[in-house]
């Protein structure tokens, strides 16, 4: 039996993105959790594949390309992105989106929305 080890911290944030799959329009997805090299996305578009490419929007950050990796058709998803986050970007993603949650702060940033307690219905 193998066993997948996790190298990077995931980071929760619960923050609003843009998605959209390769020829699709974009639509709002929460990225429940990040790090630099991808990234779990829920209220996915039900007619998302596994290997599909997609491209996310944080506010001015992105478009940033990534491809599914896991997917539970029409709820969730993860990401591989395409080339890792540079570690000021991430640090600047988690920041904004923790400060956001704590505050409840309106940011002109990545529109973030606090993570709801239950999976949302999309």
């Amino acid at each position: 039996m193998s066993t997948q080890y996790r190298l990077l911290e995931r980071q929760e944030i619960g923050a609003e993105c843009k998605l959209r799959a390769s020829g699709g329009l974009a639509r709002t997805a929460i990225v429940a959790n990040l790090t630099n090299e991808g990234c779990m996305v829920e209220c996915i578009p039900t007619s998302l594949q596994r290997g599909d490419t997609v491209y996310l929007q944080f506010g001015k950050v992105g478009p940033i390309m990534a491809e599914v990796i896991w997917l539970r058709k029409g709820v969730s998803a993860g990401l591989r992105f395409e080339n890792a986050l540079h570690p000021a970007v991430f640090d600047r993603l988690v920041h904004v989106a923790h400060r956001s949650m704590i505050l409840g702060l309106e940011t002109g940033e990545p529109n973030y929305a606090p993570r709801p307690a239950l999976r949302a219905v999309c």
